[in-house]
């Protein structure tokens, strides 16, 4: 099947239309603040199951186990690291069991 020059135009013009419209929404508003955006990730990361985060490291290592490996020797030799590490699983812990206090009380 023949791609004709009518239809790579057509391609074309709608592949700019909608980078036209994308454009205009990003320029609409703000992009987020870095406090925003971190935010985000850790609201992202509490609603992460123990489960999905095991099934995230097995794939990584599946996928690169040297990677892995590698991560472990860094976190390793930097104890800031760890210790922050360590104070934002707390933090999310402590969050987590909070609603989960909350909801109880409410039901």
């Amino acid at each position: 099947m023949a791609i004709t020059r009518r239809t790579l135009a057509i391609a074309a013009a709608l592949a700019a239309a909608a980078a036209a419209a994308l454009l205009a929404l990003r320029l609409g508003r703000e992009p987020p603040s870095d406090e925003e955006r971190i935010r985000a990730l850790f609201d992202d990361a509490a609603r992460a199951t123990s489960a999905q985060v095991h099934e995230l490291v097995r794939y990584v290592q599946q996928s690169n186990p040297q990677l892995v490996t590698q991560l472990f020797d860094i976190l390793a030799r930097d104890t800031a690291t760890i210790t922050a590490l360590g104070a934002s699983v707390a933090a999310l812990t402590v969050q987590r069991l909070a609603a989960a206090q909350g909801r109880r009380r409410e039901d």
